[in-house]
């Protein structure tokens, strides 16, 4: 072999690592946002039902009842797959999958949710996708699945709310199924974003609101107790741009400052002394749209929409809130180009 046929062949040779090298990094720069996409981390196989708590990056929202539970091919018998004792399915994506009850017989308002935090939280203005695949699969002779409900969705959020028991989470998605959803098989569920506040970063995953508001259907035979759904392969990638830097870009100072059209106090002290007894934010000329106010388990507690002056007294319909901190979303409009934004954060209560 001539000296030039072992440099090419050389060459050859640290092309194709380094071609395999870029689409491996692309590839795991797809889902980079999510840190565990198809539950294939776990700190332990899971042996019973309920053992969300073995799955890296995952949680079930806080709540002391609620409880996914965590499949993987090799497990122990409950918790194996493809037969559950809900359904018999395989993994959409490698070799585990999250199962997870998101709702009972109607009016019982009983729900489960999936929560994980993103490795960095969203940039305002830009723009993703999201998506992963949802299944109900193909009931066992002994299940007590096969109830399906519409609106199945996605909050996403700079706060990880908490739910309480099996209550339902009170907060509005950004993403939800419109139609009752069941299907034996995977189905692909996409949707894009542009986040209009900072420091996004939360992800819950599950059914929002009372079940008064939803739609609840019999698919499975007999007398199905549970709506159970499979979940597999979450991916969240930016499509507003390749963060490719700009070698010949010129320096152009400091980035501009965040505008913020409302002001919003952090703080108020409504114990009747006449002086900063209410939490009200200030827009311009009437801007302000609505201001919700929520506790830390997402409880709706103040509301106000196209109210010229909207303040919230630190009651919730029932009596005083105590002190704390609580999260608010105030929405506006903008002056100058009539588009809508939102901000929001904390304000803290102190009597």
């Amino acid at each position: 072999m001539t000296v030039n046929n072992m440099k090419a062949l050389t060459y050859l040779r640290v092309m194709r690592h380094y071609i395999l090298l870029v689409l491996l990094t692309t590839s795991i720069a797809a889902s980079a946002q999510f840190t565990n996409p198809s539950f294939e981390l776990n700190t332990a196989m899971p042996q019973l039902l309920g053992e969300w708590n073995k799955v890296v990056g995952w949680t079930n929202a806080g709540s002391d009842l609620a409880a996914p539970d965590y499949y993987k091919v090799g497990a122990s018998a409950s918790c194996d797959l493809p037969e559950t004792p809900y359904a018999i399915l395989n993994a959409q994506n490698g070799n585990a999958v999250i199962g997870l009850q998101l709702c009972g017989r109607q009016y019982t308002n009983k729900r489960g949710y999936l929560q994980s935090q993103l490795q960095a939280p969203l940039v305002r203005g830009k723009k993703y996708k999201f998506s992963f695949y949802l299944a109900n699969g193909r009931l066992t002779p002994t299940s007590n699945a096969g109830l399906a409900i519409d609106r199945i969705g996605v909050y996403i959020s700079s706060f990880a709310p908490v739910q309480t028991g099996f209550d339902p989470l009170y907060f509005t998605p950004q993403f939800a199924i419109d139609t009752v959803f069941y299907s034996e098989t995977w189905r692909k569920i996409s949707f894009e974003y542009v986040p209009l506040i900072d420091d996004e970063k939360f992800i819950t995953f599950g059914v929002f609101g009372s079940d008064s508001e939803r739609e609840i259907v019999i698919e499975g035979s007999g007398n199905p107790e549970v709506g159970y759904y499979f979940v597999d392969n979450f991916s969240c990638i930016e499509i507003d741009g390749d963060n490719v830097p700009d070698e010949n870009a010129i320096d152009k100072g400091p980035a501009p400052e965040k505008v913020n059209y409302v002001f919003v106090p952090n703080s108020f002290t409504p114990n009747g002394d006449g002086q900063n007894d209410v939490f009200m934010p200030i827009g311009e000329a009437g801007n302000i749209i609505s201001v919700e106010v929520f506790s830390r388990w997402g409880e709706i507690l103040f509301q106000s929409k196209n109210v010229p002056n909207p303040m919230w007294d630190g009651t919730n319909g029932k009596g005083v809130c105590p002190d704390g901190t609580y999260y608010y979303v105030v929405k506006y409009r903008i002056p100058k180009t009539g588009e809508e934004g939102s901000q929001s954060g904390y304000i803290t209560l102190l009597r």
